[in-house]
């Protein structure tokens, strides 16, 4: 069963009519998102699924900036206290993402907000040494998918995320390059702590495609904005 209409729950069509494995993918996905009324939106479907459905699995995706306690935010604190309901089933798993890029376009997120800002020749803000970290959605299936076949791995939140974050300016540039135009960047310098993401999970898989190369971003940019 699939909990959700956006991205990562259309990836995740083929679970529609399982009835052991729920994917809970219908929560709040954008990280600048700050209106209380979302987060209780999620808070009150969640617990809705979990006192309506038993299922032999939960599956649930968070966000793999938790891993820093310095970065804050009501985005993240949210993520954090549906992750310790998500706990409470009898098996979960809880798979933490970076930026997730797909063919879906709206205003939220920061692949999407760049892209905005370059094609309606708006000024774009970045932090000049702030790195975030990309996945595309069908690498997102892919890695989920292949980890609930194994049926190794329950009770255990897990960062899916590439091996290499890019600095922002360096994501905006392939960007230009994609689309043929150019952003009107301006930069704000303040101190920024880039997180290092825990990957031994990952990193321990037999199964693995390109996520781990250096290049990722590229591949994905190109794919999902071409």
């Amino acid at each position: 069963m699939v909990i959700g209409n956006g991205l990562i729950a259309k990836a995740f069509d083929l679970y529609k009519s399982n009835k052991s494995i729920l994917i809970f993918a219908s929560g709040v996905s954008n990280s600048l998102e700050h209106r209380l009324s979302e987060f209780k939106k999620e808070e009150k479907i969640l617990l809705e699924v979990m006192d309506t459905y038993r299922f032999e699995k939960f599956v649930y995706f968070s966000s793999c900036y938790l891993n820093d306690l310095k970065e804050k935010g009501k985005y993240l604190f949210h993520k954090k206290r549906m992750e310790e309901l998500v706990k409470k089933q009898k098996n979960f798993l809880i798979f933490r993402l970076p930026i997730v890029v797909g063919n879906i376009r709206n205003n939220k997120g920061l692949i999407n907000h760049i892209l905005y800002k370059i094609k309606k020749k708006q000024e774009l803000y970045i932090y000049k040494k702030l790195k975030r970290n990309l996945i595309g959605v069908d690498d997102v299936y892919y890695f989920t998918n292949k980890i609930l076949l194994d049926n190794k791995i329950n009770n255990k939140i897990i960062n899916l995320s590439s091996k290499h974050s890019w600095l922002v300016q360096d994501i905006v540039n392939e960007i230009e390059l994609i689309l043929n135009k150019k952003a009107i960047l301006k930069f704000i310098d303040d101190k920024i702590e880039n997180i290092e993401i825990d990957l031994k999970d990952i990193d321990s898989l037999t199964f693995k495609n390109d996520l781990f190369c250096e290049d990722y971003h590229k591949k994905v940019l190109r794919k999902y904005l071409k």
